[in-house]
């Protein structure tokens, strides 16, 4: 079976590209052949074997005049090339209409934008909006990470259910696990002992995010501290919230090991506006952390008890409450990181690999073998 991806940039960093590789790699060791259209591209040496073999790279010089050109351009680029390597299937892994199948790893711009305060004085967000749109009701197949974008783009764009496919991401429980090791030096850099509750707040763009809620949810916990992972512009404020209310923060800014910080954490808090399934929970769970969560993230679905779910993002005591009753449980980061382990990586592409395949199959004539 011969598969094209289309990605802007294919790597094995951040949430696409950590995907995108993840797929490939499973694809290429079942003895498919993998074409990805890209616009820049990072191998990693797990994958490089295969260049020039069943893992051919299609780089397109698309011009750099802003975001949005860069955007319509590159979709319409990635499109043509696509078309001209006639495959058995396509998936897209971002805003590229016209392929088979469209993973709307972001969820729904639509319930996005709810978020976003005077988003309908924004061109650039209605021109957002009309091409999430048209990619999510142009594909095949539609694949959400999680049941809430799912339920939101039928309920928001009218995509038919039919045409909707809810396959979870994966995360690799070898990297994202318990470390004593690491949690005794992070602490101690931070010269805390092990009974001193360390909170993690994990991710960038901490309005969205909810930084806020966590520093007042933190807050109510004697003796905590919080620890913010992740890059922002404008920390002041938040650090004179925390401050007044008398709680630690420490704001790291963006970390390269992330999973050591997990290591260290007693619990991840996360009570963002809008995630359509965020991998820091997973990851959390992974390392035996418990993840206490707004139920506007769709990876809230995954948490081993439905009490870590706190509805409401801006609910600062429900939060506080949770964390309380998290810290209280010893063998809640058991049942984390068991749920975890179940969301392999594995699981994950052969899921996709299935749906492929069933594309590539309908669309070969009667008799034709793969």
């Amino acid at each position: 079976m011969k598969i094209a991806f289309a990605l802007r940039r294919f790597a094995p960093d951040g949430g696409t590209g950590r995907y995108a590789s993840a797929l490939a790699r499973s694809l290429l060791t079942a003895g498919h052949e993998v074409c990805v259209v890209c616009m820049e591209h990072s191998v990693e040496s797990k994958l490089e074997p295969w260049l020039g073999g069943a893992l051919r790279l299609y780089p397109q010089a698309v011009p750099r005049l802003g975001s949005w050109y860069t955007m319509g351009a590159f979709a319409r680029v990635a499109r043509r090339a696509v078309e001209g390597l006639a495959p058995d299937a396509s998936l897209a892994l971002g805003r590229i209409p016209g392929l088979d199948v469209y993973r709307a790893g972001g969820g729904c711009h639509a319930a996005y934008l709810d978020t976003v305060p005077g988003w309908r004085w924004s061109v650039r967000h209605h021109r957002e909006l009309a091409l999430d749109r048209a990619v999510v009701l142009g594909a095949r197949r539609v694949v959400a990470n999680a049941g809430l974008p799912g339920r939101q783009l039928v309920d928001r764009y009218g995509l038919a259910p039919e045409r909707l496919a809810v396959i979870p991401n994966g995360v690799d429980c070898d990297h994202f696990r318990p470390d004593r090791e690491a949690c005794r030096e992070l602490r101690a850099s931070l010269g805390l002992d092990e009974h001193v509750p360390l909170v993690l707040f994990l991710g960038a763009g901490f309005a969205r995010k909810g930084l806020e809620t966590a520093i007042r949810a933190v807050s109510a916990l004697e003796g905590a501290v919080l620890v913010a992972v992740g890059g922002d512009r404008g920390t002041a404020r938040y650090r004179r919230m925390a401050s007044g209310l008398g709680l630690r923060l420490e704001l790291l800014g963006a970390r390269p090991d992330p999973e050591r910080w997990l290591a260290a954490a007693d619990a991840l808090m996360l009570p963002t506006r809008y995630d359509s399934a965020a991998n820091a929970v997973l990851e959390a769970m992974a390392a035996g952390v418990p993840a206490i969560t707004s139920g506007a993230n769709g990876a809230a679905e995954f948490l081993p008890e439905p009490w870590l779910v706190v509805q409401d993002p801006h609910d600062a005591s429900g939060f506080a409450a949770a964390l309380a009753r998290a810290l209280d449980d010893p063998a809640l980061p058991g049942r984390c990181r068991e749920a975890a382990a179940a969301m392999t990586w594995q699981r994950s592409c052969d899921a996709m690999t299935a749906l492929l395949r069933d594309l590539a199959d309908e669309g070969r004539a009667p008799g034709e073998t793969q």
